[in-house]
Formats: C-alpha cells, sequence, structure tokens
C-alpha cells in the first residue's frame, strides 16, 4: 500500500512538472497550429460536468477500488477482479469441493450493486445450483462449476 502511494505521488509530481510549462505539448512556435494550449494551471473546474465527474471519482470510485484491491475475501478468494470497462470478471479461487456456499451482496462496483454467490445444489439461496452474478438484481452470468467466468452489464 505504501509504495502504491509512493508511486501515485511520483506520478502526480512529474505530471505537474511536465504539464506546467504551458501545456502537455509546447506549440508557442509553431506556425501551422490553429489552437493554442492552455496553461494547465489556468484551468480550473469548479462546476459543470468535469467538476461533477472528479467529484464522483474522488467520493465514490477510488474508495470503493481501495476497498475491492485492499479486501483479499473479495479480489482474492471469490475472485472479483476490478476493471475499468464495462466488464466484469470473476475467477474464483475458492477449490470447488471445499465451500457449498457463499454469498457477496450489495457490492457497489461501477454504479451497480452486485451480487456473487455459489450455491452448489441450489438449496441454500433458492437462485438455481452454481455460480451467479446478479447486477441490480439482474443475473447477467452463471456457471454450473465454480469456475472464472466473465460478462458484460447490460
Amino acid at each position: 500500500m505504501q509504495r502504491r502511494i509512493i508511486l501515485l505521488f511520483l506520478i502526480c509530481l512529474v505530471t505537474g512538472r511536465w504539464c506546467s510549462a504551458g501545456g502537455i505539448t509546447d506549440t508557442s512556435a509553431s506556425r501551422h497550429v490553429k489552437l493554442r494550449s492552455v496553461d494547465i494551471k489556468d484551468v480550473r473546474w469548479t462546476e459543470g460536468f468535469w467538476n461533477d465527474r472528479f467529484d464522483w471519482c474522488r467520493e465514490v470510485v477510488i474508495p470503493n477500488m481501495q476497498r475491492l484491491l485492499e479486501d483479499p475475501e473479495i479480489s482474492g478468494l471469490i475472485g472479483l477482479i476490478p476493471r475499468e470497462d464495462n466488464t466484469l470478471r470473476i475467477a474464483p479461487l475458492i477449490p470447488s469441493d471445499k465451500w457449498d456456499w457463499f454469498c457477496l451482496d450489495n457490492i457497489r462496483y461501477h454504479g451497480w450493486d452486485l451480487t456473487i454467490l455459489w450455491d452448489r445444489n441450489g438449496s441454500k439461496y433458492q437462485k438455481g445450483k452454481g455460480l451467479r452474478v446478479f447486477a441490480d438484481g439482474i443475473e447477467i452470468a452463471n456457471s454450473d462449476k465454480l469456475t472464472s467466468i466473465k460478462c458484460t452489464h447490460p
């Protein structure tokens, strides 16, 4: 965790110095440029679309991604692998002959409420036998075996 924070700090430090010299690409000497870069220090997102997106990332996305990455039961045993796109990948590490059932419920992920459940014979949760994934109460993937599955949210 400490390494991640140091790496993030270094990236921000380098990016800040790189961008502070008149934008990402200095086009001031080019005679072919129709538009000029805005210096990054002159840009402020205090309202509107981008401010809302940055607030949402800071308040929702980053804490949830951190929780998913740090929780060994979610990212390790159950195998919920965080991704940036709408694809959901679950790769359980639990041997299928060891647990008869498990359920992770109300996992907030990319704005969805996920439920991941494994019910060997279908009698525990009454949702059918096998591995099942629900997003906002709708089943989006299933497998009779406790195996890796990949799906896209509709």
